[in-house]
């Protein structure tokens, strides 16, 4: 994850526990590294308990990050989960949730829907809102995130994409 999507965060989540100090956070990132990175930079705030839940997460890990934000296991205090979307979008409940991050998409459509489901389970007490962040280039350009997010948005899985259909999307 860029130093600058890092940043933001960071400063979002410290607004947003000052506002919620027992806020209730799934982040979903795209890539293992981007999990472990901003697990550790929440974990170094001192302010919540944090899970993950990757791929290959040992299965105490695994378990620990679900009870996190499961509703009736989920602790007083500030939780966070920092996850894959491709590992946590199925079968799990994340109803103690109220906000989900995404700091970076998958291309498919399959795995954001059913990683936004996540908290909408039977026991969520809250409304859930959803946040996704967008990269720009140093001027304002437009990024791929973009392009992402807005294929996401218009219900297309990215993955159906031609190559002739990529390079139209990224000249515009």
């Amino acid at each position: 994850v860029s130093r600058e999507k890092l940043t933001g965060l960071l400063e979002w989540y410290a607004a947003r526990l000052d506002a919620d100090p027992a806020i209730k956070l799934v982040i979903w990132c795209r890539f293992r590294a981007e999990v472990a990175q901003v697990a550790e930079a929440i974990r170094a705030t001192g302010t919540a308990t944090v899970g993950t839940l990757w791929g290959s997460s040992p299965r105490a890990e695994r378990d620990h990050a679900l009870r996190l934000l499961h509703p009736q296991t989920a602790p007083a205090g500030a939780a966070v989960l920092v996850g894959t979307p491709s590992t946590g979008s199925m079968g799990i409940t994340l109803a103690a949730a109220h906000t989900v991050i995404y700091l970076s998409n998958a291309p498919s459509l399959n795995i954001r829907v059913q990683s936004e489901d996540r908290t909408h389970r039977p026991g969520q007490t809250q409304a859930c809102s959803y946040t996704d962040v967008v990269a720009t280039g140093p001027t304002g350009q437009r990024t791929i995130d973009h392009i992402i997010l807005g294929a996401l948005r218009a219900r297309r899985d990215l993955a159906d994409w031609t190559a002739s259909a990529w390079i139209d999307a990224l000249h515009t």
